[in-house]
Protein backbone atom coordinates (compact mmCIF):
# COMPACT_ATOMS: atom_id res chain seq x y z
CA UNK A 1 0.00 0.00 0.00
CA UNK A 2 1.41 3.33 -1.23
CA UNK A 3 1.20 6.51 1.07
CA UNK A 4 -0.42 9.09 -0.71
CA UNK A 5 -0.46 11.54 2.81
CA UNK A 6 1.79 14.49 2.11
CA UNK A 7 5.00 14.08 4.19
CA UNK A 8 6.28 16.10 6.68
CA UNK A 9 9.03 17.93 4.74
CA UNK A 10 7.28 17.86 1.22
CA UNK A 11 6.29 21.32 -0.06
CA UNK A 12 3.15 21.59 -1.92
CA UNK A 13 5.29 21.57 -5.20
CA UNK A 14 7.17 18.55 -4.03
CA UNK A 15 4.29 16.66 -3.48
CA UNK A 16 1.74 17.32 -6.67
CA UNK A 17 5.19 16.17 -8.67
CA UNK A 18 5.36 13.18 -6.33
CA UNK A 19 1.56 12.09 -6.93
CA UNK A 20 1.59 13.10 -10.51
CA UNK A 21 5.10 11.65 -11.24
CA UNK A 22 4.08 8.52 -10.03
CA UNK A 23 0.59 7.95 -10.68
CA UNK A 24 0.92 4.76 -12.64
CA UNK A 25 3.01 3.49 -9.70
CA UNK A 26 0.18 4.15 -7.27
CA UNK A 27 -2.30 2.92 -9.76
CA UNK A 28 -3.85 6.14 -10.16
CA UNK A 29 -5.79 7.91 -13.43
CA UNK A 30 -5.88 11.69 -13.27
CA UNK A 31 -8.87 11.76 -11.83
CA UNK A 32 -8.01 9.58 -9.00
CA UNK A 33 -4.92 11.69 -9.16
CA UNK A 34 -7.39 14.88 -8.75
CA UNK A 35 -9.37 13.48 -5.84
CA UNK A 36 -6.13 12.60 -3.86
CA UNK A 37 -4.69 16.39 -4.74
CA UNK A 38 -8.24 18.44 -3.83
CA UNK A 39 -8.42 16.60 -0.79
CA UNK A 40 -4.73 17.10 0.81
CA UNK A 41 -5.33 21.00 -0.81
CA UNK A 42 -8.78 21.12 0.54
CA UNK A 43 -9.89 22.30 -3.14
CA UNK A 44 -12.14 21.31 -6.03
CA UNK A 45 -10.61 21.17 -9.48
CA UNK A 46 -10.92 19.09 -12.39
CA UNK A 47 -8.31 16.47 -13.59
CA UNK A 48 -6.96 18.61 -16.56
CA UNK A 49 -5.79 21.46 -14.09
CA UNK A 50 -3.46 19.23 -12.93
CA UNK A 51 -2.79 17.28 -15.18
CA UNK A 52 -1.93 20.76 -17.81
CA UNK A 53 -0.12 21.78 -14.92
CA UNK A 54 2.24 18.47 -14.58
CA UNK A 55 3.05 18.21 -18.52
CA UNK A 56 3.93 21.99 -18.48
CA UNK A 57 6.13 21.90 -15.86
CA UNK A 58 7.78 18.39 -17.38
CA UNK A 59 7.78 20.56 -20.56
CA UNK A 60 9.69 22.98 -18.88
CA UNK A 61 12.03 20.86 -17.30
CA UNK A 62 13.19 19.02 -20.78
CA UNK A 63 13.71 22.34 -22.00
CA UNK A 64 15.80 23.20 -19.28
CA UNK A 65 18.30 20.02 -19.36
CA UNK A 66 18.19 20.37 -23.23
CA UNK A 67 19.51 24.23 -22.58
CA UNK A 68 22.23 23.40 -20.20
CA UNK A 69 23.17 20.10 -22.77
CA UNK A 70 23.53 23.09 -25.58
CA UNK A 71 25.50 25.15 -23.24
CA UNK A 72 28.18 22.12 -22.23
CA UNK A 73 28.70 21.37 -26.06
CA UNK A 74 29.44 24.95 -26.42
CA UNK A 75 31.70 25.31 -23.68
CA UNK A 76 33.55 22.29 -24.93
CA UNK A 77 33.96 23.33 -28.58
CA UNK A 78 35.39 26.94 -27.24
CA UNK A 79 38.06 24.77 -25.30
CA UNK A 80 39.00 23.20 -27.67
CA UNK A 81 39.40 26.35 -30.20
CA UNK A 82 41.29 27.90 -27.30
CA UNK A 83 43.37 24.46 -27.14
CA UNK A 84 44.03 24.65 -30.48
CA UNK A 85 44.79 28.29 -30.56
CA UNK A 86 47.21 28.02 -28.11
CA UNK A 87 49.48 24.66 -29.85
CA UNK A 88 49.59 27.04 -33.30
CA UNK A 89 50.89 29.71 -30.68
CA UNK A 90 53.62 26.94 -29.35
CA UNK A 91 54.16 26.06 -33.10
CA UNK A 92 54.73 29.67 -34.55
CA UNK A 93 57.30 30.39 -31.65
CA UNK A 94 59.32 27.41 -31.81
CA UNK A 95 59.79 27.74 -35.65
CA UNK A 96 60.39 31.70 -35.11
CA UNK A 97 62.98 30.16 -33.02
CA UNK A 98 64.40 27.84 -35.36
CA UNK A 99 64.80 30.68 -38.14
CA UNK A 100 66.35 32.88 -35.79
CA UNK A 101 69.01 30.07 -35.14
CA UNK A 102 69.75 29.03 -38.22
CA UNK A 103 69.92 32.75 -39.77
CA UNK A 104 72.30 32.70 -36.87
CA UNK A 105 74.49 29.99 -38.51
CA UNK A 106 74.72 31.08 -41.99
CA UNK A 107 75.68 34.68 -40.78
CA UNK A 108 78.52 32.84 -38.16
CA UNK A 109 79.87 31.04 -41.59
CA UNK A 110 79.60 34.58 -43.87
CA UNK A 111 81.34 36.04 -41.40
CA UNK A 112 84.14 33.94 -41.60
CA UNK A 113 84.44 33.60 -44.89
CA UNK A 114 84.71 37.78 -45.10
CA UNK A 115 87.47 37.06 -42.90
CA UNK A 116 88.95 34.66 -44.45
CA UNK A 117 88.85 36.44 -48.06
CA UNK A 118 90.36 39.68 -46.42
CA UNK A 119 93.80 37.20 -45.41
CA UNK A 120 93.37 34.98 -48.81
CA UNK A 121 93.63 38.81 -50.64
CA UNK A 122 97.00 39.46 -47.75
CA UNK A 123 98.61 36.23 -48.66
CA UNK A 124 97.83 36.57 -52.08
CA UNK A 125 99.86 39.47 -52.12
CA UNK A 126 102.64 38.26 -49.81
CA UNK A 127 102.70 34.47 -51.83
CA UNK A 128 100.91 34.63 -54.96
CA UNK A 129 100.73 31.40 -56.64
CA UNK A 130 101.82 31.78 -59.80
CA UNK A 131 104.06 29.87 -62.25
CA UNK A 132 105.56 28.93 -65.43
CA UNK A 133 105.04 25.30 -65.79
CA UNK A 134 106.07 22.84 -68.59
CA UNK A 135 103.60 19.53 -69.29
CA UNK A 136 105.50 16.97 -68.62
CA UNK A 137 105.87 13.51 -70.16
CA UNK A 138 102.52 11.89 -70.82
CA UNK A 139 102.61 7.92 -69.25
CA UNK A 140 100.41 5.43 -68.06
CA UNK A 141 100.54 5.83 -64.52
CA UNK A 142 98.92 8.40 -62.33
CA UNK A 143 99.15 8.75 -58.69
CA UNK A 144 96.48 9.29 -55.27
CA UNK A 145 97.57 10.47 -52.18
CA UNK A 146 95.24 10.30 -49.79
CA UNK A 147 94.45 13.19 -46.98
CA UNK A 148 92.59 12.57 -43.90
CA UNK A 149 92.33 12.90 -39.81
CA UNK A 150 95.16 15.63 -40.09
CA UNK A 151 93.55 16.98 -36.24
CA UNK A 152 95.38 20.22 -36.98
CA UNK A 153 95.03 21.80 -33.41
CA UNK A 154 94.79 19.05 -31.67
CA UNK A 155 97.97 17.99 -28.75
CA UNK A 156 99.35 15.16 -27.44
CA UNK A 157 102.25 13.71 -25.61
CA UNK A 158 102.29 10.17 -24.34
CA UNK A 159 104.44 6.73 -24.86
CA UNK A 160 102.79 6.23 -28.42
CA UNK A 161 102.93 9.92 -30.13
CA UNK A 162 104.06 13.48 -28.97
CA UNK A 163 101.81 16.20 -31.80
CA UNK A 164 101.24 19.97 -31.21
CA UNK A 165 101.63 22.71 -33.85
CA UNK A 166 104.91 21.97 -34.38
CA UNK A 167 105.15 18.74 -35.14
CA UNK A 168 102.10 19.27 -37.36
CA UNK A 169 104.39 21.13 -39.75
CA UNK A 170 106.64 18.72 -39.81
CA UNK A 171 105.06 15.88 -40.69
CA UNK A 172 102.70 17.84 -43.43
CA UNK A 173 106.31 18.75 -44.82
CA UNK A 174 107.36 15.17 -45.02
CA UNK A 175 104.16 13.76 -46.47
CA UNK A 176 104.75 16.36 -49.26
CA UNK A 177 108.42 15.15 -49.21
CA UNK A 178 107.65 11.42 -49.99
CA UNK A 179 104.38 12.06 -52.21
CA UNK A 180 106.96 13.79 -54.71
CA UNK A 181 109.58 11.55 -54.09
CA UNK A 182 107.28 8.53 -55.15
CA UNK A 183 105.43 10.26 -58.02
CA UNK A 184 108.96 11.19 -59.33
CA UNK A 185 110.08 7.59 -59.17
CA UNK A 186 106.67 6.09 -60.48
CA UNK A 187 107.48 8.56 -63.52
CA UNK A 188 103.46 10.04 -62.79
CA UNK A 189 102.18 13.19 -64.17
CA UNK A 190 98.63 13.35 -62.66
CA UNK A 191 98.23 13.13 -59.28
CA UNK A 192 94.79 12.60 -57.46
CA UNK A 193 94.15 14.13 -53.91
CA UNK A 194 91.64 12.95 -52.16
CA UNK A 195 90.85 14.76 -48.43
CA UNK A 196 88.50 13.22 -46.69
CA UNK A 197 87.64 15.30 -43.59
CA UNK A 198 88.51 15.88 -39.97
CA UNK A 199 91.51 18.19 -41.25
CA UNK A 200 90.74 19.90 -38.10
CA UNK A 201 90.36 18.73 -34.61
CA UNK A 202 86.97 20.21 -33.75
CA UNK A 203 85.21 20.72 -30.69
CA UNK A 204 82.73 17.13 -30.83
CA UNK A 205 83.72 16.25 -27.68
CA UNK A 206 84.67 17.77 -24.74
CA UNK A 207 88.56 15.87 -24.07
CA UNK A 208 89.27 17.33 -27.66
CA UNK A 209 88.42 20.61 -26.00
CA UNK A 210 90.90 20.77 -23.22
CA UNK A 211 93.47 19.11 -26.03
CA UNK A 212 93.46 21.73 -28.42
CA UNK A 213 95.67 24.17 -28.83
CA UNK A 214 93.83 26.27 -31.08
CA UNK A 215 90.28 27.06 -31.59
CA UNK A 216 88.19 25.95 -34.44
CA UNK A 217 87.95 29.26 -36.23
CA UNK A 218 91.90 29.59 -36.38
CA UNK A 219 92.41 25.72 -37.12
CA UNK A 220 90.15 26.50 -40.24
CA UNK A 221 92.25 28.88 -40.98
CA UNK A 222 96.01 27.75 -40.35
CA UNK A 223 94.87 24.28 -41.53
CA UNK A 224 93.71 25.22 -44.71
CA UNK A 225 96.51 27.50 -45.59
CA UNK A 226 99.00 24.70 -45.16
CA UNK A 227 96.77 22.57 -47.42
CA UNK A 228 96.80 25.35 -50.01
CA UNK A 229 100.49 25.14 -50.22
CA UNK A 230 101.10 21.51 -49.59
CA UNK A 231 98.74 21.87 -53.21
CA UNK A 232 100.10 24.22 -54.74
CA UNK A 233 103.87 22.54 -54.18
CA UNK A 234 102.69 19.50 -55.60
CA UNK A 235 101.58 21.17 -58.93
CA UNK A 236 105.13 21.84 -59.33
CA UNK A 237 105.81 18.45 -60.20
CA UNK A 238 102.02 17.27 -61.67
CA UNK A 239 99.31 18.30 -62.80
CA UNK A 240 96.62 17.71 -59.70
CA UNK A 241 93.29 16.31 -59.84
CA UNK A 242 91.62 17.57 -56.09
CA UNK A 243 88.33 15.92 -54.56
CA UNK A 244 87.08 16.69 -51.03
CA UNK A 245 84.20 15.06 -48.73
CA UNK A 246 83.31 16.44 -44.98
CA UNK A 247 84.20 14.40 -41.85
CA UNK A 248 82.92 14.38 -38.49
CA UNK A 249 85.38 16.24 -36.18
CA UNK A 250 84.88 19.30 -38.37
CA UNK A 251 81.58 20.27 -38.00
CA UNK A 252 80.38 23.22 -36.61
CA UNK A 253 78.25 22.35 -34.25
CA UNK A 254 79.13 20.30 -31.16
CA UNK A 255 75.89 18.19 -30.80
CA UNK A 256 75.61 15.33 -33.32
CA UNK A 257 72.27 15.47 -32.85
CA UNK A 258 71.63 18.96 -33.06
CA UNK A 259 73.80 19.44 -36.39
CA UNK A 260 73.41 19.55 -39.90
CA UNK A 261 75.32 17.73 -42.42
CA UNK A 262 75.43 21.03 -44.56
CA UNK A 263 77.13 22.51 -41.53
CA UNK A 264 81.16 22.02 -41.82
CA UNK A 265 84.28 24.11 -41.49
CA UNK A 266 85.49 21.50 -44.21
CA UNK A 267 83.11 23.13 -46.57
CA UNK A 268 85.16 26.23 -45.65
CA UNK A 269 88.51 24.69 -45.79
CA UNK A 270 87.47 23.89 -49.52
CA UNK A 271 85.93 26.84 -50.25
CA UNK A 272 90.05 28.54 -49.10
CA UNK A 273 91.69 26.10 -51.11
CA UNK A 274 89.39 26.95 -54.03
CA UNK A 275 90.21 30.25 -54.31
CA UNK A 276 94.10 30.45 -52.69
CA UNK A 277 94.98 28.51 -55.92
CA UNK A 278 92.30 30.00 -58.76
CA UNK A 279 95.18 30.88 -60.21
CA UNK A 280 97.13 27.71 -60.54
CA UNK A 281 95.88 26.22 -63.79
CA UNK A 282 97.18 22.85 -63.03
CA UNK A 283 94.92 22.05 -60.38
CA UNK A 284 91.59 20.86 -61.21
CA UNK A 285 88.64 21.10 -58.78
CA UNK A 286 85.93 18.05 -58.64
CA UNK A 287 82.69 18.85 -57.12
CA UNK A 288 81.08 15.71 -55.63
CA UNK A 289 78.32 14.25 -58.04
CA UNK A 290 76.75 12.39 -55.62
CA UNK A 291 76.58 13.90 -52.64
CA UNK A 292 78.99 16.24 -50.58
CA UNK A 293 79.92 13.03 -48.30
CA UNK A 294 80.54 11.13 -51.29
CA UNK A 295 83.83 11.92 -53.29
CA UNK A 296 83.87 9.99 -57.53
CA UNK A 297 87.73 9.61 -58.84
CA UNK A 298 88.57 8.03 -62.08
CA UNK A 299 91.63 6.88 -62.44
CA UNK A 300 92.24 5.84 -66.38
CA UNK A 301 89.67 3.14 -66.13
CA UNK A 302 89.07 2.98 -62.15
CA UNK A 303 86.03 4.34 -60.65
CA UNK A 304 86.98 5.03 -56.83
CA UNK A 305 84.43 6.26 -54.14
CA UNK A 306 85.49 8.31 -51.13
CA UNK A 307 84.03 8.91 -47.88
CA UNK A 308 85.15 9.57 -44.59
CA UNK A 309 83.99 6.62 -42.65
CA UNK A 310 82.05 8.08 -39.68
CA UNK A 311 78.60 6.89 -41.50
CA UNK A 312 80.20 3.23 -42.90
CA UNK A 313 81.52 0.10 -41.70
CA UNK A 314 84.35 -1.86 -43.98
CA UNK A 315 82.27 -4.83 -43.70
CA UNK A 316 78.94 -3.25 -45.18
CA UNK A 317 80.48 0.01 -47.21
CA UNK A 318 80.81 -2.01 -50.76
CA UNK A 319 77.62 -3.10 -50.92
CA UNK A 320 76.12 -0.07 -49.24
CA UNK A 321 77.36 2.44 -51.88
CA UNK A 322 76.69 0.04 -54.28
CA UNK A 323 73.62 -0.41 -54.11
CA UNK A 324 72.82 3.08 -53.05
CA UNK A 325 74.58 4.49 -56.26
CA UNK A 326 74.20 1.65 -58.63
CA UNK A 327 77.20 1.79 -59.89
CA UNK A 328 80.25 -1.01 -58.43
CA UNK A 329 83.12 0.60 -58.10
CA UNK A 330 86.95 -0.75 -58.15
CA UNK A 331 87.86 0.65 -54.86
CA UNK A 332 86.81 2.87 -51.75
CA UNK A 333 88.66 4.82 -49.53
CA UNK A 334 87.70 5.48 -46.12
CA UNK A 335 88.99 7.15 -43.14
CA UNK A 336 87.98 7.89 -39.71
CA UNK A 337 89.18 4.95 -37.83
CA UNK A 338 92.72 6.12 -37.59
CA UNK A 339 94.61 2.77 -38.56
CA UNK A 340 95.34 0.86 -42.04
CA UNK A 341 93.20 -1.35 -43.12
CA UNK A 342 92.73 -2.65 -46.53
CA UNK A 343 90.05 -5.63 -47.68
CA UNK A 344 88.71 -7.07 -50.67
CA UNK A 345 85.26 -7.45 -51.23
CA UNK A 346 83.95 -9.19 -54.69
CA UNK A 347 86.79 -7.20 -56.78
CA UNK A 348 86.27 -4.04 -54.73
CA UNK A 349 89.25 -2.78 -52.99
CA UNK A 350 88.56 -1.03 -49.41
CA UNK A 351 91.43 1.17 -48.64
CA UNK A 352 91.45 2.52 -45.09
CA UNK A 353 94.04 5.73 -44.48
CA UNK A 354 95.60 6.51 -40.95
CA UNK A 355 95.68 9.48 -39.08
CA UNK A 356 98.19 12.19 -39.24
CA UNK A 357 97.46 13.74 -36.15
CA UNK A 358 98.14 9.80 -34.41
CA UNK A 359 97.20 8.24 -30.64
CA UNK A 360 95.66 10.97 -28.52
CA UNK A 361 93.90 10.58 -25.04
CA UNK A 362 90.50 9.04 -26.92
CA UNK A 363 92.70 6.71 -28.55
CA UNK A 364 94.61 5.52 -25.92
CA UNK A 365 91.92 5.11 -23.37
CA UNK A 366 90.14 2.72 -25.64
CA UNK A 367 93.13 0.99 -26.28
CA UNK A 368 93.24 1.26 -30.40
CA UNK A 369 96.87 2.54 -30.23
CA UNK A 370 97.81 2.53 -34.55
CA UNK A 371 100.98 4.89 -36.72
CA UNK A 372 100.12 7.97 -37.89
CA UNK A 373 100.42 7.72 -41.34
CA UNK A 374 98.97 8.91 -45.11
CA UNK A 375 98.81 6.94 -48.35
CA UNK A 376 100.39 7.23 -51.48
CA UNK A 377 99.30 4.78 -54.02
CA UNK A 378 100.13 4.08 -57.75
CA UNK A 379 97.66 3.17 -60.93
CA UNK A 380 98.90 1.98 -64.08
CA UNK A 381 96.30 2.18 -67.40
CA UNK A 382 95.27 -1.73 -68.10
CA UNK A 383 96.26 -2.85 -64.32
CA UNK A 384 94.63 -1.12 -61.87
CA UNK A 385 95.99 -0.82 -58.91
CA UNK A 386 99.75 -1.14 -58.93
CA UNK A 387 101.21 -0.44 -55.58
CA UNK A 388 100.43 1.26 -52.00
CA UNK A 389 103.04 3.42 -50.01
CA UNK A 390 102.30 4.04 -46.45
CA UNK A 391 103.78 7.17 -45.57
CA UNK A 392 104.13 6.17 -41.71
CA UNK A 393 104.56 9.46 -39.54
CA UNK A 394 105.82 9.11 -36.40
Amino acid sequence: MFDLKRLNEESVQQYQLRICDNREKYGLNWVEVAEVLNKEFDQNFGESKYRKEHSAFKAGMDYVQNQATSTDEALFELEQKRVEAEKATVRLRDQRREYKKSICDVARVEKIKEDLRAEILVLAESKPMLRDWTPSKQNDREGLVVLSDWHFGMTADNYWNKFNPEVFYERVSYLKEKTIQYGLENNIKTLHIAVLGDMVSGFIHETIRIENAENTAVQTMRVAEVLSEFVHALSEYFEIEYYNVRGNHDRITPKKNLSLASESFMDIIHWFVQHRLAVNKKVIFHENEIDEEICTLRIHDQLIYGVHGHKDRPQSVVENLTLMTGVKPSAILMAHRHHHFEKEVHGVDIIQNGCLGGVEEFAKDIRTTSKAHQKFIVFEKGIGRLSTYNIVLN
